[in-house]
């Protein structure tokens, strides 16, 4: 242990330079955790929840959009594929507050009689918000349990 003792006091620019070298590694760190930080408040996310109706010879989607984020999102399009083709979208546009859904329901251009859909298929939502950006969701093709008719 006296060893060591005097071998630092006599190389006191080595051990200065470790220590130095620490230092500048901890801040660096916590410049990286405060830039993080500071993006939370900013943070946009949306959670989707969606099954498929059968309403007379057609499919209808039930979109339930969470905003999950700490912002409010404006929703400019919503765009629902199947295989890369079109089959539906909504014309409404409105803001969801964070932690408040909005519900949608989506005609797909889908007739029952024609479409024969695999239970491992599955369809593309794509939402576009205000600000440009572009939420894509791929989920199951989920039948509704109970058949409805039109009212």
């Amino acid at each position: 242990m006296m060893n060591f003792v005097e071998w630092c006091n006599n190389n006191q620019g080595f051990v200065g330079a470790i220590l130095s070298f620490f230092t500048i590694m901890i801040s660096i760190i916590a410049l990286y955790i405060s830039i993080r930080l500071a993006y939370i408040p900013y943070k946009k996310r949306l959670v989707i929840n969606t099954y498929i109706d059968i309403i007379g010879n057609k499919y209808t989607l039930s979109l339930t959009v969470a905003n999950a984020g700490n912002r409010i999102i404006g929703l400019n399009s919503i765009v629902v594929y199947n295989k890369n083709t079109y089959i539906g979208s909504v014309d409404k546009q409105g803001f969801i507050e964070p932690s408040h859904t909005c519900e949608f329901c989506v005609d797909l251009d889908l007739d029952i009689r024609d479409t024969k859909f695999d239970r491992d298929e599955q369809i593309e939502i794509k939402i576009l918000d205000t600000e440009g950006k572009e939420y894509t969701f791929k989920t199951d093709f989920k039948l509704y349990p109970v058949k409805r008719t039109p009212k």
